[in-house]
């Protein structure tokens, strides 16, 4: 990863589920890394259980929602979540593969989140995770399901699980980034923006100056 990056770049993973209200609350960050040319951004969907049912109760999430309120500081809905039976995995894979068929995908996520947790869409079932997604993306219906099914869609769905994994982390949003000069760091469950955004910046300070400075001069041992 390193050796593509030019002289003055951070690459950033931003590994998410588009059904955790950590990542939702992280969506700042993200934009604003989106906009800075000298980061190359890449957005990791990873399903919370792999895709697989979340077996946990509706009261259970909502009193995770409660909590949250009481750390982000705003009230955002957990229609989308219907019981024991209902996965994150349909609604990721509608974002990853309308990505894939041209759909700028920080907006994507945006409109598709805020559709979620601010005006209660019921994400967690396919047919509406695949109508919202299709809509917002201004793609037909039946080539965004086809897509989803694609082999490349649903392997990069689950290498970023295992990628969640190697970065030693279990929550979602979890950063990574690296610098051309060797640094890096991994962010873990860290979802405020000045928490995210300002370390990258330090990166990129640095970056910038061994940049303007130049390749040390060549030194050759004395025999």
């Amino acid at each position: 990863m390193v050796s593509r990056l030019n002289s003055r770049s951070v690459a950033v993973e931003a590994v998410i589920d588009v059904l955790s209200h950590w990542c939702y609350v992280a969506l700042p960050a993200i934009e604003r890394l989106a906009q800075d040319e000298r980061v190359e951004l890449s957005v990791k969907f990873a399903p919370i259980n792999n895709g697989e049912p979340l077996r946990f109760s509706v009261e259970w999430e909502k009193w995770h929602y409660r909590r949250g309120t009481n750390v982000y500081g705003e009230v955002l809905r957990s229609d989308w979540f219907e019981g024991p039976a209902t996965t994150t995995y349909a609604i990721n894979a509608a974002c990853l593969a309308a990505s894939t068929m041209g759909s700028p995908l920080v907006r994507l996520l945006r409109e598709t989140m805020d559709a979620v947790y601010k005006g209660g869409a019921l994400a967690g079932r396919e047919d509406v995770a695949v109508s919202l997604v299709a809509s917002i993306a201004g793609v037909p219906i039946d080539a965004l399901r086809s897509r989803m099914s694609d082999h490349s869609v649903t392997t990069q769905l689950v290498e970023n699980n295992r990628r969640l994994s190697a970065l030693g982390a279990t929550e979602r949003p979890a950063f990574a980034a690296t610098s051309n000069i060797g640094d890096s760091l991994v962010l873990r469950g860290i979802w405020k923006p000045d928490a995210i955004l300002a370390p990258i910046g330090t990166m990129l300070e640095d970056a910038d100056v061994y940049a303007q400075i130049g390749p040390c001069p060549h030194h050759e041992e004395s025999i």
